[in-house]
């Protein structure tokens, strides 16, 4: 990641933020899905926003951008 990115602080809706903590979680699209009460689909579509708003190209990559930008942080262990 060049400086340019790691400096851009996108926000990233409430949605946003608890899809991926609950990724961090280890939970599948289907169980955010289910947990939020939503389709899959919705659960994948607010994942394209986040890769977009954080320029990764990847779960892992935009969980470790959101930590690192403090945007989500871990769940105790």
């Amino acid at each position: 990641m060049d400086d340019e990115r790691e400096e851009a602080r996108p926000t990233l809706e409430p949605s946003e933020r608890l899809t991926l903590e609950l990724i961090a979680e280890g939970l599948s699209n289907r169980e955010i899905a289910e947990h939020l009460g939503v389709p899959v689909e919705a659960v994948r579509a607010s994942f394209g926003a986040v890769f977009a708003k954080l320029g990764a190209s990847s779960t892992l990559e935009a969980l470790l951008i959101a930590i690192r930008r403090g945007l989500i942080r871990l769940p105790p262990r």
